[in-house]
């Protein structure tokens, strides 16, 4: 099950590949899970393209393989989760975003485990 490790804020590419590549080294990571921000239709709407050029760069900068996932729905299926939690719009608004990461990432370790030789 994936869990939340930390929030990278967005800077400089050189300076966030700095930092996931670390993140890395130190977890034993062989390769990075994005999110795609397709559109309601799955269409590669403008935020899809900006996500994609944004995973080939970060890719490029740390040498690590990106694999890209539909992120569509994440976020408000995990508000909804926590809003049936009953935990508070403040405590929502920080873990929101950590939560639908985890989220993403389970999704693509599940594809992998599925197509994965038996």
């Amino acid at each position: 099950m994936a869990s939340p490790y930390s929030t990278i804020v967005r800077a400089k590419l050189k300076h966030n590949a700095a930092e996931i590549r670390a993140i890395a080294d130190e977890e034993g990571a062989a390769g990075l899970v994005i999110g795609l921000p397709l559109g309601i239709d799955g269409d590669l709407v403008p935020a899809a393209q900006a996500a994609r050029d944004w995973a080939h760069a970060l890719s490029a900068a740390t040498g690590l393989p990106a694999a890209m996932i539909d992120e569509s729905l994440t976020t408000s299926e995990v508000q909804a989760l926590l809003i049936n939690a009953d935990m508070t719009r403040a405590r929502r608004a920080a873990m929101v975003d950590k939560l639908a990461a985890a989220q993403i990432l389970q999704m693509a370790l599940d594809a992998v485990k599925s197509t994965a030789p038996s």
